[in-house]
């Protein structure tokens, strides 16, 4: 007995010894990493055979008081309040106050889902738990501190459009709108604040004390100082916290990770707030959900296969990313072992993704899965801080072929890749088909509708009206179409390139239930009906389509020449972009168009210019020719020839990029590359990597592109997919951080 005894302490110890020693080496990657980067602070937590292991802080919690992390610092974890908010939600299904397969409006009351094409009965709780419910908002808008918790109806309302569906429900659509449904499904049924159930049924019973689903305004102290890009930042509430308003530690985060799987002494999966069958059908890989390079999303929860020396297994976890914020945690079942990282940085991603990776080497190699994939590659052909622009250059587009690879198989709706820098291509990469019947790959020369990417170049024309002495940024709109009787006269040119005029997006407007396309009459005759507006002209910032497409018509009438012709003979044929074109009513042949697709399931749904394929089979119209705040066809390489001749100052003088480029209002919510500073004149204007971000994003169907600019360091990206589940800003953010490296701006 003794000697059994012995053995088992033995055991332990040598257990122990291997926690401690891969503690160590996660550390280690950390303490590098924060000096490599610049990142202020991380916490890391090891989770051996279900137990919580380690704890470790790394840097400072707020460099100018001195703090630094410890095991109680308190970040915010982004995304990863989605599988948090899972188990409150499947707490209430096993305790028959949810039914799994219900509509979501079946218990709501306070706010119901606008109408849609498809109906709401399919919107489920199982398919807002897993990304298939077609939902809008792939994020929450971010809101200043100081207003509190905003009621979660409210939120779902929003101030720009409400969340509603974008998309057939049963394809893939990362949507955090779809948990901000969620939160309101849960205090409709347990009838009080989403923050207090969570606090009571799964953060307590779990013993993580120092979490909390929404801001912890009672213990502000322990709150990290956030940053982007290693300047300071306020912090922020998040207009529906179930889908990222969790705060809490690594060692809480840790807490959570060991509860996924049985304990050292038996503790069961889901430690009594939830059944382990439960935790086993969360963890299941949804087959109609598939994010990309054989990654799953089960109920709050990515899944990834791995392989390890005992045979293939799997992986699942989540990250996270605010602005100031990036976290992950992990686990793999089959060994029982978890990791958890979180950073007060936007650039933690690069943080947390090395220590996940050197975890990964560990528990389960090689790492199967897009995060992880070409990462030997990466590290070894990384210039070092200070090195040559071409180095760099050429290690990242090693790493963007990499990634975009396992994001677009050869077989499906692809994407079309471009970086520039000072004007020369240095990476240019096409993946997947532009049409799958066909069977067409897309290629330099394929065009894609750019959708919203349009309002660059509808900004443009009216810049170079400008310029030829034709048209004034303070001219009222009602003088200059006067066809809109009862448009405020106090809306100028200026108001509506900045969106600052408070009219409403024309899509308020649009009967979705007899909705065939969109043409500018159309749009004319939606602003004419309904000419209010929501605020007075300049007082507040609201994205709107109605802006950009009433200057397309302000373009055509002191012009002479609709937008299409005026934009083909300034713009595209002397700067050689023969493959671009305004689409309007005029006949125009795009017939080697990149057509979009929609998923639903395991297939793949036209969501293109001319049709829109419902899951029934069955097709309905859908002819956008509107242009303005939309409109235009083109390829990556001809946007990037552009991208060349904004650099230089023939197409628009330096004052006159200035006066294009700058900060003329300010929107509330931070979306999109962070940090969010305001909108320009056709451009959304971010703050990163200590210099100005240009950059646009559009959607429309199964069309998806982002343009991306960086002038101090010469760098242009454009991307172009006809996959509509592509989450450009995030793929676009992270290509910049890689090809902008540690290098400072030049002089």
């Amino acid at each position: 007995t003794l000697a059994a005894a012995g053995c088992a302490a033995q055991g332990l110890a040598a257990q122990q010894a291997a926690a401690d020693s891969l503690g160590r080496e996660l550390g280690a990657v950390a303490d590098s990493l924060l000096v490599r980067t610049g990142i202020a602070g991380a916490a890391v937590a090891v989770v051996r055979g279900g137990e919580l292991v380690h704890v470790s802080g790394h840097g400072d919690a707020d460099r100018f008081a001195r703090l630094p992390v410890t095991s109680a610092t308190v970040f915010n974890a982004g995304s990863i309040a989605k599988s948090v908010t899972a188990w409150g939600v499947m707490r209430l299904v096993e305790a028959g106050r949810l039914d799994l397969d219900a509509p979501a409006g079946r218990y709501l009351t306070r706010w119901r889902l606008p109408p849609s094409p498809w109906g709401d009965s399919a919107v489920t709780i199982r398919r807002l738990l897993g990304h298939t419910a077609g939902i809008s908002h792939p994020s929450v808008r971010e809101l200043p501190w100081r207003f509190g918790r905003q009621d979660a109806a409210e939120a779902l309302t929003g101030d720009r459009e409400p969340v509603h569906q974008a998309d057939p429900p049963g394809e893939y659509r990362y949507s955090g709108g779809g948990y901000a449904v969620l939160q309101l499904v849960v205090e409709e049924v347990v009838g009080r604040p989403f923050a207090d159930y969570v606090s009571s049924e799964v953060l307590a019973p779990l013993g993580m004390r120092s979490s909390t689903m929404g801001p912890p305004f009672d213990r502000l102290g322990r709150v990290a100082q956030p940053y982007d890009a290693g300047r300071p930042v306020t912090l922020h509430r998040y207009a529906g916290d179930a889908a990222a308003g969790l705060y809490t530690t690594a060692e809480d985060l840790g807490r959570f990770a060991a509860a996924h799987v049985r304990g050292p002494n038996g503790e069961p999966p889901g430690r009594g707030v939830l059944a382990p069958a439960t935790v086993s059908l969360m963890l299941g890989a949804n087959q109609a959900a598939a994010p990309a390079g054989g990654a799953r999303y089960g109920l709050g929860y990515s899944i990834f296969p791995t392989e390890t020396g005992g045979g293939r297994g799997w992986s699942m976890g989540h990250m996270g990313q605010n602005t100031g914020w990036a976290g992950v945690f992990w686990v793999h079942p089959p060994t029982g072992d978890g990791v958890v990282v979180l950073t007060n940085d936007s650039r933690g991603m690069e943080l947390h993704r090395r220590v996940l990776c050197r975890w990964a080497e560990r528990v389960a190699r090689p790492w199967r899965g897009p995060l992880c994939e070409g990462e030997p590659a990466r590290v070894a052909g990384a210039a070092a801080p200070g090195g040559s622009r071409a180095g760099r250059d050429s290690a990242a587009a090693v790493f963007a072929d990499s990634l975009l690879r396992a994001y677009f198989p050869a077989d499906g709706p692809g994407i079309a890749v471009g970086v520039a820098r000072d004007g020369r291509e240095v990476f240019s990469r096409q993946y997947g088909l532009a049409d799958l019947a066909t069977r067409r790959p897309i290629d330099a020369a394929t065009p894609f509708y750019l959708a919203s990417v349009s309002k660059p170049l509808t900004a443009l024309a009216v810049q170079l009206l400008v310029r030829d002495g034709r048209l004034r940024y303070d001219d009222s709109v009602a003088r200059l179409l006067p066809e809109l009787a009862g448009i405020d006269p106090r809306i100028t040119v200026h108001h509506l390139l900045a969106h600052t005029s408070g009219l409403r997006d024309y899509y308020e407007h649009v009967d979705f239930s007899s909705f065939r396309g969109l043409s500018d009459s159309s749009v004319l005759a939606l602003v004419r009906a309904h000419p209010e507006v929501r605020f007075a002209p300049g007082s507040r910032f609201d994205y709107t389509n109605t802006e950009y497409a009433l200057l397309s018509r302000i373009v055509a009438r002191r012009s002479g020449r609709p937008l299409s012709e005026f934009l083909a003979r300034r713009v595209f044929e002397p700067l050689g972009m023969g493959g671009t074109l305004v689409y309007d009513d005029t006949t125009r042949d795009i017939s080697r168009r990149a057509r979009g697709y929609s998923r639903h399931g395991r297939r793949f749904l036209l969501a293109d210019q001319d049709v829109l394929e419902l899951p029934d089979g069955s097709r309905m119209s859908f002819a956008i020719t509107a242009t303005g705040a939309g409109g235009v066809f083109s390829t990556v390489g001809d946007l990037l020839r552009l991208d060349a001749a904004l650099s230089g100052t023939d197409l628009l003088g330096a004052s006159e990029q200035e006066t294009a480029f700058r900060v003329h209002a300010r929107p509330e919510d931070q979306y999109g590359i962070p940090r969010v500073e305001g909108a320009g004149y056709g451009w959304f204007v971010s703050e990163r990597y200590g210099t100005r971000v240009l950059w646009h994003d559009g959607s429309h169907g199964g069309r998806r592109g982002i343009w991306v600019r960086v002038p101090a360091h010469g760098l242009g990206i454009v991307m172009l997919s006809n996959d509509g589940q592509t989450d450009l800003v995030n793929l676009a953010t992270t290509l910049a951080d890689r090809f902008v490296g540690d290098a400072p701006p030049p002089p």
